[in-house]
């Protein structure tokens, strides 16, 4: 059971997926033959119950998100935990209603998740060891399972996301936040990533708030 989305790298497909309560990172070859399947913990088993985010493979390491808020960084080569997050305990964030539904971003040794805390709200990572980088307050606001873009603008790289009822863009190199812009809707669910292009940062979301 699960929402995931299936990723290719390195001549393997990678998807996650829940059996009974428990979340597993699958991987498959080309011709769809399962070749192994690791355990990451507890899954998300109440409303549209499964899991959420799309692994993120880079190299042998897979960096998978469940729906209870649990960041874990696995070796996909042998099923060993490298560290693990969990962004409820270590970041002061909260289990959303609908659950985290967020992949997170790695760029470099960073990966950047949104645990929705008042001072944890989004932070970096050390991708390797899972230590905090730094951490950005934002707005203070819940996370809205909007997973992170990561664009570069005028030469510069900026990360946008939503929170639960703003649209924020942080330095990433510092965790500045430089701006935010008010979006909100009925369940304050942004589950839609931003589109940079040409200079243009087009956002949007439903229940009848459109776009901008």
């Amino acid at each position: 059971k699960g929402h995931s989305s299936a990723v290719i790298s390195e001549g393997y497909v990678f998807t996650s997926g829940m059996l009974d309560s428990t979340g597993y990172l699958f991987k498959f070859d080309m011709s769809g033959n399962l070749k192994s399947k690791y355990s990451y913990g507890i899954e998300f088993t109440q409303s549209f119950y499964g899991t959420r985010a799309t692994p993120v493979i880079a190299g042998n390491l897979a960096y998978i998100f469940s729906g209870r808020g649990l960041l874990v960084c696995m070796d996909h080569t042998t099923g060993k935990t490298r560290w693990k997050k969990d962004l409820t305990r270590d970041f002061d964030g909260e289990v959303i209603r609908w659950g985290y539904n967020e992949t997170p971003v790695v760029d470099g040794d960073k990966i950047y998740c949104t645990p929705g805390g008042k001072k944890y709200n989004v932070v970096a990572l050390n991708r390797f060891n899972g230590q905090l980088i730094w951490s950005c307050k934002g707005r203070g606001e819940l996370s809205a399972y909007c997973t992170p873009l990561l664009f570069e603008h005028n030469g510069r790289k900026l990360l946008a996301t939503h929170t639960a009822s703003h649209l924020i863009c942080i330095d990433p190199e510092m965790g500045k936040m430089l701006w935010s812009h008010p979006q909100t809707n009925k369940w304050s669910v942004h589950a839609n990533t931003p589109i940079y292009n040409d200079g243009d940062l087009f956002y949007f979301s439903g229940y009848g708030q459109g776009s901008g």
